[in-house]
Formats: structure tokens, C-alpha cells, sequence
């Protein structure tokens, strides 16, 4: 309706997600109310047109994502992958799942992201921060540079550059940023 490619499906994805009262439903879907209302937003808006259905899953991907529901983020995104759907920012989403996972298709996949979308921080982060996992600092410090450029306010991305540089033999730069991070209160995943 509205011609927006998104109709109130309900039966169809009733038929395709665990019912809560099922056996097969994952507890965390049971204990988690934020996981419910994932679950209810892909029920609501699950569509009949596979354009429309492909920018739904991507955003149950990214909700599933941010909950920490990694499995069930991963499914999606590589859903939309595999259908040539999957946009630069899935992408890195799915090449950073990858690499915490320790899947060795998380270089090539954040490199892949990188080329469609190199103006976006986050990415060059993302292929930055795997790049010097592998030692590959000259490669990395300029990606990091550039996403510390484009998201100064960004403090994880600043204390990835901050590692890398001091993984790199650049210690005097490294301890400037890492001094200016700990003057701030600004809480970052890095710093806990």
C-alpha cells in the first residue's frame, strides 16, 4: 500500500520465524525484550517484493547486529550478500562479524566495502584495524588516518589509529592520541 514495496505480510513471516511458544525458539528470544522487538519489526514489515524485502532484512541485520545477536545478524547480511544485495555498510558489518569470528573472509570483504564506499569513516576503520591485525601497517596507518580525518569524534577509530601507530613504531604519536582519549569521559569499547 502507498506504493511503498512494504505490505503487512504477517501469515508469510509467521511461517518463517519461531513462534514464542515453539521449542525451537532460541531463549534469548524469550529473555530478551529488545530481541522481541527485533523480532516483531521483521514480522510487521516482512514484504512480498524481494527489492523491498532486501532493505528489511538489511535493518533486522543491523538491529539483530547492534542487540549482539551475532548468528542471527550474520544469516542476514549473507542473505543479502549472496543475492548481490548487500550494500557497502552491510558489507562492513559482515566483514567486522567476520573478523571477530576469526573468519579469514573479513580482509577481502572489508576491501570490497572499502572500494564502493571509500568516503565512509567507519569503513576505512573497519579495513584499517583488520589490515594492522595483520601487520600490514603500511597499509593500515594511512586507512586509519583517513577515518580519524572523517570521525574525529569517533574514539575508537582514534584508538585504533593510536595502536596501529604504536604498532608501527610511531610511539610518539601514539601516546599524543592516547593522552588526549584518556582526558576525555567519553566511553569507547577500546577503553574499558
Amino acid at each position: 500500500p502507498g506504493g511503498s514495496g512494504i505490505n503487512l505480510n504477517i501469515d508469510r513471516a509467521r511461517t518463517l520465524l519461531p513462534q514464542p511458544d515453539s521449542p525451537t525458539t532460541p531463549s534469548i528470544f524469550r529473555s530478551q525484550p529488545q530481541a522481541d522487538i527485533v523480532d516483531c519489526f521483521y514480522v510487521f514489515f516482512f514484504t512480498d517484493t524481494e527489492e523491498a524485502d532486501h532493505g528489511i532484512r538489511f535493518l533486522y541485520a543491523q538491529a539483530s547486529d547492534s542487540l549482539g545477536l551475532d548468528d542471527q545478524a550474520v544469516r542476514e547480511y549473507e542473505h543479502l550478500l549472496d543475492r548481490g544485495a548487500l550494500n557497502p555498510v552491510g558489507m562492513n558489518n559482515l566483514a567486522w562479524q567476520y573478523f571477530r569470528a576469526g573468519d579469514g573472509k573479513a580482509l577481502a570483504l572489508a576491501e570490497r566495502a572499502y572500494e564502493q564506499a571509500p568516503g565512509i569513516g567507519a569503513i576505512a576503520d573497519t579495513l584499517g584495524w583488520i589490515l594492522a591485525q595483520e601487520k600490514q601497517y603500511e597499509r593500515a596507518v594511512p586507512l586509519l588516518r583517513d577515518a580519524a580525518a572523517k570521525e574525529p569524534d569517533n574514539s575508537e577509530i582514534r584508538f585504533h589509529l593510536a595502536r596501529t601507530l604504536l604498532d608501527a613504531g610511531q610511539p610518539t604519536e601514539a601516546k599524543n592520541i592516547l593522552n588526549d582519549l584518556l582526558k576525555s569521559d567519553r566511553p569507547f569499547p577500546s577503553r574499558s
